[in-house]
Parts: structure tokens; sequence; C-alpha cells
């Protein structure tokens, strides 16, 4: 079985974890016999722009490289700073990429397409189905329910027009299909959902070498995400005061970069918490899992999150991890059960289940353990890739 994988979302030189969940999930397809090539387009970025450090970045990424066995394809796409004429991403993506799929297709043929991403990878996707006469396979992960559709009317329109015209779409947890049905209830009826996963080996890997605990026996709580807003890393900080009222002898790591680094950092101050609070910047995949691992309590109170595997990895950890009520990781969190969800953008609620866990290590090695066990059971990329597999052969079967 020979796929295409299309996905912005790719890690490279610069950034080896960017969509790391992609690559993972590659790596376990190919695991189980499946040939597949990457295509992972990347913004054009002259010269005249490498002052800038992301266009530098952008502009260093190699047209093609191999990663952990995975054949991957870096051809260059034109995008305007600030998302401008984002609407037609899809499109310039199509014809960035058009070329070098036949130059590809000549030494191996496709049996499937598969993109991440409704734009741009699932608009171009669907218009390369017509030129090679073969199905589309389109997983979103969340951003283009959580922000492409309220970009435009013209925006809205490509996503819903990508889900239509793809041969099946798949979405990672249950809170994208009540979103879509939301925006239409008719192109949410033909949904599958397919949860990310684990990859075991690398857990392992990490348990046997976590990140020190801190130097001065603090109980260490955790958190690995961008630092957007709504990640809810704020949160956290704005509890700490309370939480240290009780547990004086606590810190607050922090992995992952991003626009609020600034303003996070100005609160630290402006809490005094700065002998409670270490940023350590983004890291490779491998060195976060060993931060979960060294870790007492997961916490990330992202307010919009689609599912959130950094979840499912410090469960897998046997960690006690708290995210919030209605966003992706209940389809993973059972509260009291398996982990703990809390409200979102609450303060008082995530400082009181973070003292409850401090104050009761019996129910927390409990419910830890139970994480472990459920996520090891039925969230892996094996079984991911299982399940996207019998989903191939069924399209495929079809002609």
């Amino acid at each position: 079985m020979n796929i295409l994988v299309i996905s912005h979302l790719y890690p490279y030189t610069t950034n080896p974890s960017f969509g790391i969940f992609v690559h993972e999930q590659v790596r376990a397809l190919q695991k189980l016999g499946v040939s597949v090539q990457v295509l992972s387009p990347v913004h054009y970025a002259p010269r005249l722009l490498w002052l800038n450090s992301k266009w530098r970045a952008y502009g260093e990424i190699p047209r093609h490289a191999e990663i952990d066995g995975v054949n991957v394809f870096y051809p260059r796409t034109i995008m305007l700073p600030k998302g401008l004429l984002f609407s037609l991403y899809g499109a310039i993506c199509y014809h960035a990429i058009k070329d070098l799929v036949d130059t590809i297709k000549k030494t191996q043929c496709f049996d499937l397409i598969h993109a991440h991403v409704a734009i741009p990878a699932g608009y171009a996707a669907s218009l390369l189905k017509a030129k090679l006469k073969v199905p589309v396979v389109l997983t979103i992960h969340g951003l283009d329910l959580a922000e492409t559709v309220h970009r435009s009317s013209r925006c809205r329109q490509n996503v819903l027009q990508a889900i239509r015209q793809v041969d099946q779409t798949v979405l990672v947890s249950h809170k994208l299909q009540r979103q879509l049905a939301a925006l239409d209830n008719l192109a949410a009826r033909n949904i599958m959902v397919f949860p990310n996963g684990v990859d075991p080996d690398k857990l392992q890997n990490a348990a046997l070498n976590p990140y020190p605990t801190d130097k001065y026996g603090r109980k260490v709580l955790l958190s690995v995400g961008n630092l957007y807003h709504y990640k809810g890393h704020d949160l956290v900080l704005k509890a700490l005061p309370q939480i240290i009222k009780e547990f004086p002898d606590v810190v607050y790591r922090i992995v992952g970069d991003g626009p609020e680094e600034g303003r996070l950092k100005a609160l630290v101050q402006e809490l005094d918490l700065t002998n409670h609070v270490v940023f350590m910047g983004r890291l490779p995949h491998i060195q976060a899992l060993e931060h979960m691992a060294g870790c007492d309590i997961f916490v990330l109170p992202s307010w919009n999150e689609a599912f959130g595997v950094v979840y499912l990895e410090a469960m897998g950890l046997g960690k006690s991890v708290i995210g919030c009520r209605g966003e992706g990781v209940e389809d993973i969190v059972e509260d009291g059960q398996t982990g703990y969800l809390v409200e979102p953008r609450s303060t008082e609620s995530l400082a009181r289940t973070i003292i409850q866990l401090l104050k009761n290590d019996a129910a927390s090695t409990r419910v830890a353990a139970a994480a472990r066990d459920k996520v090891l059971s039925s969230f892996t990329w094996e079984q991911n890739a299982r399940q996207y597999m019998d989903l191939y052969r069924r399209l495929i079967a079809k002609g």
C-alpha cells in the first residue's frame, strides 16, 4: 500500500517537534508495512527576509530530508505575512505541489492521499484527487474548526468544500465533531473519530531517564505546550499564590515558547513567583517527555484544545493530569478516575484541584496508575495506524 501524506504540520530541521503527532502516525504506518511519502509545504522565504529569525528558519529548511526513515519533501509555497489572502492558501498550495507530485509519481504510484488540516492540505488534496484519480482522506486536528472557519465566509466555504469533496474526513475528537455539526450538520454525518496516540517505546525511554527532580525537593507542576493565551499557562500562574500558601515547596516548570512568553514572565514578576516558576523554553520531543517523567502533576488548563497528545503522554507516564471540561481531553480523561477536569478559565477550580492532589498522594497515585493503563491499552500510535489502514483498504477497494 503506497500512501502520499500532505501536511504543513511536520518536523523540520529548526523545529523538530513541529507536527510531531503527524510524524509519529506516519512512523506507525510504516512499521505496519505501509509505504509513505510525505509532502510538507513550507513558506517560501527569500533571503531579503532572513534578518527575521522566523523567516530565516523557513529558508534554511532543506528541500528533502529523511527523518527516522521517513522520506519528506518540503516544497515552497507562497504565504503572505499576517495571513493575508488566507482563503487562497489551499489553491496556492495545490499549484506549489502538483508538479512535485507528478515527479514522485513517476517512481512510485499512490493508492491514496492522506491530508492533514483542511486548509491548505485538504483543499489541495481535493484538487489532486481528480488529477490522480485516487481516494483522499482528510484529518482535521482542530485549527480549521476553531479558527480558520471564522476568518471569513470564503475560508469557511473552503474548509467545508474540502470536507465534502474528500472521500473521508477524520476528526481527532468528539469536540471537533460537535463543532462541525454546528457549522454544517450534513457534513458532520460522514465523519469518523480516530483519537491520536502515544509511542510506548518513547515513553519507556523517558521513564528510564526522567528530568531531575527539583534540587530543593519541591513538588513539580509541569505544563508542556506552546505559549498561547488559550493554553492557560497564566491561569496556573494566578493559581500558584493560593497553592503556595498551603504548599510552599512547589515549583512550576513550563516547556514551550510562543507569543505569550513576555506577558507570562511579567506576570511571574508581578505575582512575586520568581522562585517558583521556571521557563524551560522549547525542547525536542524526547526531552519534553523526560520532563513529564520527572514531574508530579501535569497541568494544562487549555480552554481551546481539540485533543491534546501531551495529556496522553503524561498519562502514559503514570502522571496525574489536569485539563478542562468541554475540551477534547474529555475523550481520554474521566474526571476523578483517569485524571482531573476543571472549569475553563477558572483559577479557583484549578487551585482547588491542585491542592486536593497535593494533599492526597494515595488518590493521585491511584488515578495516575489507572490513566497509564488506559493509555497503553487503548491509545497507542499502532492502534491509530491500524484504524487508518482499515479505512485506507476500504476506500482503495471501492476504486
